[in-house]
């Protein structure tokens, strides 16, 4: 963990050689990604559960407004979508984390107003379908861990209002 000199512990300025040493201090203590992968030391001092909830657990979100059609879901502009179904969709996705476990997060209004194609082969825990109807909110979860050739899905709530 990095030593940072506080200004409200001083009770006065930081001298230019704290404020050069503050950012020598973070710059080496940070962990570093090249292509993904981790390339610094992480221990256990630096997992916090707010730095947790606001790097992994909080994600993009992008709204794709009115559907129909082909829509392509590209999870490197969020990883939650938005969407109102206005018509027979088929959802395809890219952008995915190869050798990952994706996770693609679906709050879509009036889930019932078309038939829907899911990406790949996907199967929902029920084994069926999902419980549809043309208004109302429903959130689908959809996991996979093959790089999109199957995904596990769950309704996990509908008719929200």
């Amino acid at each position: 963990m990095a030593t940072i000199v506080l200004r409200g512990e001083k009770l006065a300025a930081l001298t230019v050689p704290e404020m050069d040493g503050n950012f020598t201090n973070l710059n080496n203590d940070k962990l570093e990604a090249a292509n993904g992968t981790a390339t610094g030391t992480l221990t256990a001092d630096d997992i916090t559960a707010d730095n947790l909830v606001d790097t992994i657990i909080r994600g993009k979100v992008q709204d794709l407004g009115n559907i129909r059609g082909t829509v392509n879901i590209d999870t490197t502009a969020g990883d939650t979508v938005t969407c109102t179904i206005v018509g027979n969709t088929v959802f395809t996705v890219s952008g995915l984390v190869t050798g990952s476990v994706n996770t693609i997060y679906l709050v879509i209004q009036n889930i019932g107003a078309g038939s829907i194609t899911w990406p790949g082969v996907t199967t929902f825990n029920t084994g069926g379908s999902i419980a549809t109807s043309p208004t109302g909110k429903s959130m689908i979860i959809l996991d996979t861990v093959d790089d999109g050739v199957t995904y596990m899905g769950v309704q996990s709530w509908r008719d929200y209002a």
